[in-house]
């Protein structure tokens, strides 16, 4: 059974909100996502704004936390780009020329964040914006899971009026890995506005882990995987 954004993000937010107000619950975590907007491409980023609202009306003192692009060794963020050059000729999209920024964090950094704020009462009623310290383009991103993967890149470079088209192609596939709302996202920033108020990482006196980190699960792409471990630094890009 697959279940829309809409019922995921909004429907099941509001209904957990209003079962917790109608039991008397105290406290409400409820998990979004950086980037959230009524106003995004993204059906996934518009459907998580929904659901705070939704939220929000139902149990007014809830926390929001908004993650952005996670990391972590069995994510389907950098995991999909090694995947891509893997498999596909060494040849990956790229949305816009890659210039869409982010700030990938990992995701231990996300799960210590989150019991952190269910374990101190101060914080109900927050915002909380999750990023990792590495803001970097798209292009960097990509460009760094070909270098620690050892494996040759070259680039797709898809314009906005083209990535229904090549979504609606990678979804004609069982269990498609890119569908057109996740080529939108590729080509949205998703890092934290300077002048937000929302709480972060070091607000809960958490270091935010390098995307570097994630050489220790991607390496295992290269010719000789786990027996090649030469690391790559994101900062030569």
């Amino acid at each position: 059974i697959n279940f829309s954004f809409e019922d995921v993000h909004v429907k099941a937010a509001r209904e957990i909100a209003e079962v917790c107000t109608e039991r008397g619950i105290e406290r409400l975590v409820h998990v979004s996502a950086l980037g959230a907007s009524s106003n995004s491409p993204s059906e996934f980023l518009r459907s998580k704004a929904a659901g705070e609202e939704a939220v929000r009306a139902a149990f007014q003192n809830a926390t929001i936390v908004r993650p952005g692009v996670m990391f972590g060794a069995e994510d389907r963020y950098l995991n999909l780009f090694a995947n891509l050059l893997s498999l596909s000729f060494n040849r990956v999209p790229l949305i816009n020329g890659g210039t869409a920024r982010v700030a990938p964090v990992y995701v231990d950094d996300v799960a210590t964040a989150i019991t952190r704020v269910v374990n101190d009462l101060s914080l109900d009623g927050s915002e909380i914006e999750l990023v990792g310290p590495d803001e970097v383009t798209m292009r960097d991103v990509i460009r760094y899971v070909a270098e620690t993967t050892e494996k040759p890149l070259s680039f797709i470079n898809v314009p906005d009026r083209a990535v229904d088209a090549l979504g609606w192609l990678f979804e004609q596939f069982p269990s498609p890995w890119i569908t057109k709302d996740s080529l939108r996202l590729m080509g949205e920033d998703r890092v934290r506005d300077p002048n937000s108020q929302a709480l972060g990482l070091y607000d809960l006196n958490i270091d935010p882990t390098s995307i570097e980190r994630s050489f220790f699960y991607l390496h295992r792409y290269r010719h000789g995987g786990h027996f090649n471990i030469s690391e790559t630094n994101l900062t030569s890009y």
